[in-house]
């Protein structure tokens, strides 16, 4: 399970058989954020087990100006 205090931009896989990868668990982990038009934020949950293994850069986004909400 990974902790709030893990940033998943840092993680890093190598190898064959992608050794590194972060697990993730079925409704446990959030694996980001929607911003609806209306400025709501909606958590994204992972919808099944399985290991992430890489991130787009491009879509992360910095939640500085995001309400919460």
């Amino acid at each position: 399970m990974v902790s709030r205090a893990v940033n998943r931009l840092d993680n890093t896989v190598r190898g064959r058989r992608k050794r590194g990868g972060q697990l993730l668990d079925v409704f446990c982990n959030v694996i980001g954020y929607a911003v609806c038009d209306r400025g709501v934020r909606h958590p994204l949950y992972c919808g099944l087990q399985g290991r992430l293994l890489e991130v787009n850069r491009r879509l992360a986004w910095h939640t500085s100006g995001v309400p919460k909400g």
